[in-house]
């Protein structure tokens, strides 16, 4: 799917995983650099698996959003429930 044109965003993926906002239960909406170290500690949890997917070289122009969107489709279809940390 082609939409759009590339945006790099500042700070790259660390910046994505490092200072998007994410509440996982806590009263007010946290960055994730201090969300995921205090629910980590709360469920006893070592390490996080991350998986990404290339979405633009010289054989693919996918939007992000919309494989986002499909892989959470699909989660919830197998599973009957969005991942727990996952806040849609």
């Amino acid at each position: 799917m082609l939409y759009g044109s590339p945006k790099h965003r500042t700070g790259g993926l660390r910046g994505c995983f490092t200072t998007g906002k994410q509440q996982l239960g806590f009263p007010v909406n946290n960055t994730r650099q201090l969300s995921w170290p205090k629910k980590m500690e709360e469920e006893e949890i070592d390490y996080l698996e991350v998986h990404w997917f290339i979405t633009l070289d010289e054989s693919l122009r996918d939007c992000p959003m919309i494989l986002e969107k499909t892989l959470l489709d699909r989660y919830q279809a197998s599973e009957g429930h969005l991942p727990r940390w996952n806040t849609l």
